[in-house]
């Protein structure tokens, strides 16, 4: 039986059975790695904040609140996460640039192509236009304040509503709106001069 995220979540309050707790997340898992993938920007930094998303959600179950889906609530973790990450990493950034003779290595910004480029199946060449797209996309993207970054990537990729985003990071549906809207205006700015001279419009929605 399919049974619901709360049923399940129910169940697992009730039997503490590690396996339910582990179906449940595993309806997320591929979201959740995408969004860290987005936020973070590179494959082994991801599977790090996923790894500590999961820890807090195993050592936070209790707290979840009944009126939140647990969907949403796995979301807000994740995002607290890739914001310490995030937060943290620029701090050790900052502590080499004091330093004349380090080089800070870049991390490796490719990522899967953005899932309005992954809609039909390419041919080769097609393909590596869409990946030269998808990496520039998220050039653009790794651009904007965390806030705005955290926002678009929650409704335009996740496909979260205003409402539930609001819960997400803990703000008013207003809040959201207006995050979004910069968010779009700002990247539409960065991929403005790509596209200068062509009928193309960048499109951030899956």
């Amino acid at each position: 039986m399919n049974l619901s995220d709360e049923a399940l979540l129910e169940n697992f309050h009730t039997t503490k059975d590690l396996q339910v707790l582990a179906s449940l997340v595993s309806r997320y898992q591929n979201r959740v790695h995408n969004m860290a993938l987005r936020m973070v920007g590179s494959k082994e930094e991801a599977e790090e904040v996923v790894q500590e998303t999961y820890l807090r959600v195993a050592e936070n179950l209790g707290n979840v609140r009944r009126q939140s889906a647990f969907s949403t609530w796995i979301f807000r973790i994740c995002q607290n996460v890739c914001m310490d990450w995030l937060r943290a990493k620029r701090r050790r950034q900052e502590m080499l640039s004091f330093n004349p003779v380090s080089v800070v290595a870049e991390s490796d910004a490719s990522t899967d192509s953005l899932s309005q480029y992954a809609d039909a199946r390419p041919n080769p060449e097609q393909e590596l236009q869409q990946g030269e797209q998808a990496e520039l996309v998220q050039k653009c993207l790794d651009q904007l304040p965390d806030s705005q970054k955290m926002v678009l990537i929650l409704h335009d990729i996740e496909g979260l509503s205003y409402n539930q985003i609001a819960e997400v990071i803990d703000a008013n549906v207003g809040t959201v709106r207006s995050r979004i809207h910069y968010a779009r205006a700002r990247l539409r700015e960065l991929l403005s001069p790509y596209y200068a001279g062509t009928t193309r419009t960048a499109k951030f929605h899956p």
